[in-house]
């Protein structure tokens, strides 16, 4: 008989260690079945063969040799092991990793088999109750078939989900868990993936270019490269074609390739050169090793500048983006120590380009400041002017004290270089961090750069296409009406007279806000302007996040009509720039059913000057505003697509930073916050963009809005 084992239809082990082997036990079925719960048992599941961690005493088994010693933590296993090979091992249960001394015991609610070699059992449990069976295989039969098949084999059907599949006919098993073969306990249920046959491409031919990037991001598919084409029949704007074709069958995550009309040939207006990203900007290495992690952003997601500067002017160009450095680790920290930063634009070496060259032939004029051809204003430090390449400023949040870096002003233009000076509002910055003593790369990213002069004042004023002519007739309007002389007054910049907080230009007695001057009068037009008729615009479309966005922008949803705008002004109940709608209006119920989700509340700070998770602004995990992600536009996704592939090794669609979905099927994984602890702490996930490991991740308020967010 076996030493410190008795039988009586269990089989039990209370002492020191056993051994059995092959030739004393030739069929022996051990089922570990739970005796002691130890409350705290830390990373359940983990198995230890040397100081190399593995999932269950199966796969540490899978690559062990004689003599091996399989240690597992003093933790619950659903899952037994089938000992098949001719080795001699031991399974040690109740291993501390800290001490590297055994302090409890180690439960398995499966199967442990011995078919061949011999193993030595130690701090475990051995009961002989269940039967156990190997799992049929169903994969590729009727689903109206399983339930006999699994019943023959001794299992029975778990849940069952289905999926689209060009290869597996509707109504047939696509894949099981557990596979083919598998070796489980006697009644277990197999989960099934069955088809629902293939699913075709829609039609997105017809459709204005920002509905047929939502239409298609609906339908599981990515946007490809879009290109431009006149039409004498199809709207600007609109699709003319689309690839693959509508009734293909329909892959999920493929890319439609869209051709987009720009209107009768020669009939004014340029739309913009967007196109994906790269092969090689969406496959960056991986996180191991590395230290450093850097996030950039717009700060407004979207900046309109004028088309020309020798008439009358609303906005300079100017661009501000601000990125956080995050040093890795077991509790991560935000740094700019020993740091430092530089961007460049991507294909945009200068701002010289047609009319915007104006701008630094008036910018005294008109602004009270002359920088440097290329090189831009600066209202938040003004003895810094940035061109086009440069260096950013380390600072801190005056509120919260959250460290970031800034280059602000940035005078970028929506032209590339190039001979035929392509049109395109997404311009890209690149960001390296240094270190600042060696000079050796730490990290580098990319971020969209926003700037659009498509406010197209034209529509109404001069219907013409030559800005000069448009302004002119701007400025005879106003004169008309008001009693004016601004049309013997050019270059005339609008916040002169007009309040505009953006600019630093305050209020006067008896004159409006410009936000409310402009909101207010067009709000009284027998035809009112659409808000894509200034606000760049049918072509750009600046409201691009995927999941707050429409064809008209789904601008009123969040602010209101041109007579709400205008009134909130007035009232006093906002300032323009200074009061915006906030993110709590709409996300305001947490995962429980509650009302409120930490963190989403940012009170009187605007969006994207709040500061959240460990310090992060909420922009850094989110994106800028008008474009969070989702975005409609690839680079906007650059960042999320970077790091979420680089913890997981293959292409992932955009995402919010640390969305679950990196890996599972919901934006809350798999669980609670608790179960994360135990599941992830030697595997990756997307916090493992920033997190090395974690403290008290069980608590749920260190998680970014603790963990209160739905599930979607």
């Amino acid at each position: 008989m076996v030493r410190g084992f008795r039988y009586n239809g269990v089989l039990a082990y209370r002492g020191s260690w056993c051994r059995t082997s092959l030739n004393k036990l030739p069929a022996l079925l051990l089922a570990l079945t739970l005796l002691v719960a130890l409350p705290g048992a830390p990373f359940a599941g983990t198995v230890y063969q040397g100081t190399t961690p593995y999932g269950s005493f199966q796969s540490a088994y899978a690559v062990a040799s004689s003599g091996g010693v399989l240690k597992s933590l003093p933790t619950t296993y659903l899952e037994g092991c089938l000992l098949n090979r001719a080795v001699n091992v031991t399974l040690q249960g109740g291993f501390d990793p800290v001490s590297g001394a055994v302090t409890g015991i180690t439960t398995m609610n499966g199967p442990l088999t011995i078919r061949s070699g011999s193993a030595i059992v130690g701090n475990m449990v051995i009961s002989g109750i269940n039967a156990t069976v190997f799992v049929p295989n169903v994969t590729g039969t009727p689903l109206s078939t399983v339930h006999t098949a699994l019943a023959a084999g001794g299992v029975t059907l778990g849940t069952v989900s289905s999926t689209s599949s060009a290869v597996v006919p509707s109504g047939y098993i696509i894949s099981q868990n557990p596979v083919a073969g598998a070796y489980v306990l006697s009644g277990r249920g197999v989960d099934l993936v069955v088809s629902t046959g293939a699913n075709l491409v829609p039609s997105f031919v017809g459709q204005t270019q920002a509905a047929a990037t939502s239409a298609i991001a609906a339908a599981g598919l990515t946007v490809g490269s879009i290109t431009l084409q006149s039409s004498a029949t199809v709207p600007a704007g609109a699709v003319i074609s689309q690839n693959p074709s509508t009734g293909t069958p329909l892959t999920a995550g493929t890319a439609v390739l869209l051709t987009v009309s720009l209107g009768v040939a020669g009939s004014g207006g340029t739309p913009p050169v967007i196109t994906p990203l790269a092969a090689a900007e969406t496959t960056p290495g991986a996180l191991v090793g590395t230290s450093y992690v850097v996030f950039a952003w717009n700060d407004l997601g979207m900046h309109c500048l004028n088309p020309s500067y020798d008439t009358a002017v609303i906005l300079p160009p100017y661009n501000t983006v601000r990125a956080q450095v995050v040093l890795r680790g077991n509790k991560p920290t935000v740094v700019t120590s020993g740091l430092t930063l530089s961007y460049r634009l991507i294909n945009n070496t200068t701002s010289q380009k047609g009319t915007f060259a104006q701008f630094w032939t008036y910018a005294l004029q008109l602004f009270g400041a002359a920088p440097v051809v290329d090189h831009g204003l600066n209202l938040d430090d003004p003895t810094v002017s940035n061109g086009l390449t440069g260096a950013m400023l380390a600072k801190n949040d005056v509120l919260t004290g959250a460290p970031y870096f800034i280059a602000s002003g940035i005078p970028a233009t929506p032209v590339n270089d190039g001979a035929s000076s392509p049109w395109n509002p997404f311009q890209v910055i690149e960001v390296t961090v240094k270190d600042s003593v060696s000079g050796v790369t730490l990290a580098q990213t990319r971020a969209t750069v926003p700037t659009s002069d498509e406010i197209n004042c034209g529509k109404c004023h001069g219907n013409s296409s030559d800005p000069t002519a448009v302004f002119n007739n701007v400025l005879a309007t106003h004169d008309a009406k008001i009693g004016t002389n601004l049309i013997g007054s050019k270059p005339v910049r609008c916040s002169s007279c007009h309040a505009s907080p953006v600019l630093g230009a305050p209020l006067k007695p008896g004159i409006k806000y410009l936000s409310e001057a402009i909101h207010g009068f067009h709000s009284t037009l027998a035809t009112p302007p659409n808000c894509y008729d200034c606000h760049p615009g049918a072509v750009t479309q600046c409201n691009r996040s995927t999941k707050h966005t429409a064809p008209d922008g789904n601008c009123t949803t969040c602010h209101g009509t041109l007579a709400t705008v205008a009134s909130s002004i007035t009232s006093g109940a906002r300032i323009p720039w200074a009061s915006e709608p906030k993110c709590v209006t709409c996300h305001n119920t947490n995962n429980a059913g509650g009302s409120g989700v930490a963190q989403v509340d940012t009170g009187t700070v605007l969006y994207r000057n709040s500061v959240g998770h460990s310090g992060l602004f909420c922009t850094a995990c989110h994106g800028s505003p008008h474009s969070m992600t989702p975005s409609n536009q690839a680079s906007d996704n650059y960042q999320t697509i970077q790091y979420h592939q680089a913890v997981t090794g293959s292409p992932r669609p955009a995402m919010t930073m640390g969305d679950c979905r990196v890996c599972h099927g919901t934006s809350r994984g798999g669980g609670s916050a608790a179960q994360f602890a135990g599941e992830h702490a030697f595997t990756s996930s997307a916090c493992t963009v920033c997190h090395t490991g974690f403290t008290n991740a069980a608590n749920t308020a260190n998680w970014p809005h603790q963990f209160q967010w739905k599930s979607r």
